[in-house]
């Protein structure tokens, strides 16, 4: 049999084990790092593995990927499901951080196109302004028809935060050795929030589609200060609170995982200071890449 192990901090519990004298207890608490668990997860083999999850999974790889992606973007239930009993597999989640990133962002555009394309054709049969296809561009590359770096560089600097973005509770280190959590969990906690960055794209993108559709066109691209301008919502109002909404909604992602599965208090806490250092990298990436992009 295995050596039953708290499962946040690692440490041994065979000696609470061992001190059982004529039943075992049906929860127990880590007299390390403090977290209550039930012991069922930790020494009944059929509470070990969870059939349908990826990680876990002995066979219908392909499905059980599926069903565990299908689970991750709803991370309100996800985290409830994925408990810190689970063993974890850095191989799978190595798979897992590869393919759901490009599976998701494939559905995204599954969804985006045929909306912006019809958008598109009502605005071009009513005022023969600009053709469907070039809405639907327009719509997918940052909110304007010229499809350079200038447009691309900051959309890429609020997707790179949000893909970073839960890695920033690698910051917190002395509060996580204090509440004794394994680095691998802060690594599954990052995996499944990946979730959240189609999640941002698909919102900016409608957000652009908005802006379209309102007619607000002009050479705003040509200003020394776009970076500055794209973040402060100016000329694309909704700009600022579509990136806005995109990370409400990872701080409500990293809230959850950080509540429902590391179970640690403060947990809106933590999750607004992250929201707070993305929002802040998010601002720094644009108007560097903007810099950059004027000096060349």
């Amino acid at each position: 049999a295995q050596t039953p192990t708290c499962p946040r901090c690692g440490y041994d519990l065979s000696g609470i084990v061992a001190s059982w004298k004529d039943a075992c207890p049906l929860t127990g608490i880590c007299s390390e790092c403090g977290l209550e668990f039930q012991w069922r997860y930790l020494l009944d083999p059929r509470f070990k593995i969870k059939p349908w999850f990826f990680e876990h999974a002995l066979r219908s790889h392909a499905r059980s990927f599926l069903y565990t992606l299908w689970r991750a973007v709803r991370p309100w239930s996800f985290w409830s499901w994925v408990r810190l009993e689970d063993e974890i597999s850095l191989y799978r989640l190595g798979i897992f951080a590869c393919l759901s990133p490009p599976l998701l962002g494939a559905a995204t555009l599954l969804v985006m196109v045929p909306i912006a394309f019809v958008c598109g054709a009502v605005i071009w049969l009513d005022s023969n302004w600009v053709s469907p296809w070039d809405f639907v561009m327009g719509t997918l590359f940052a909110h304007s028809w010229r499809y350079d770096m200038e447009i691309l560089l900051p959309l890429l600097g609020l997707m790179v935060s949000t893909a970073i973005a839960p890695g920033i509770l690698m910051l917190f280190g002395d509060s996580m050795k204090l509440a004794r959590v394994r680095r691998v969990h802060l690594l599954r906690v990052w995996v499944y929030s990946l979730v959240c960055v189609p999640w941002a794209y698909c919102i900016l993108g409608f957000s652009s589609m908005y802006d379209w559709n309102a007619g607000r066109s002009s050479n705003w691209w040509s200003s020394p200060f776009f970076g500055v301008d794209l973040f402060l919502g100016r000329p694309r109002p909704t700009l600022l609170p579509a990136a806005g909404l995109a990370l409400v909604i990872q701080m409500f992602v990293i809230r959850r995982a950080v509540a429902s599965y590391l179970r640690l208090p403060s947990a809106w806490g933590v999750a607004f200071s992250v929201a707070v250092i993305t929002a802040l990298l998010t601002a720094v990436l644009a108007v560097l890449s903007m810099l950059w992009v004027y000096r060349q």
